[in-house]
């Protein structure tokens, strides 16, 4: 029984948090600061067009992504340097 009892409460913690949140949604002014921000993962310099890292920056930002993740740390400052003069 008490099984059971502990069930129903956590069902019910679980309902009620769930319910606050939906109040939230759409309780804020659409905005860039409402709004999580977006990366792009897995960048390297061998896609198809062949594109450094400078070229690949600038492209992201011009896809509207926030920031990127690279894969592999070899030319870490490089990397960091270009996404940071573009921006992201």
């Amino acid at each position: 029984m008490t099984c059971l009892r502990f069930s129903v409460c956590l069902l019910s913690v679980t309902l009620i948090g769930a319910l606050i949140g939906l109040g939230k949604i759409g309780a804020e002014e659409p905005g860039r600061d409402s709004v999580q921000p977006f990366f792009a993962f897995c960048i390297e310099t061998h896609d198809a067009k062949r594109r450094d890292l400078e070229q690949q920056a600038r492209m992201l930002k011009e896809l509207g992504y926030d920031g990127a993740g690279h894969n592999g740390l070899d030319q870490v400052k490089e990397r960091l340097s270009t996404l940071d003069q573009v921006g992201l």
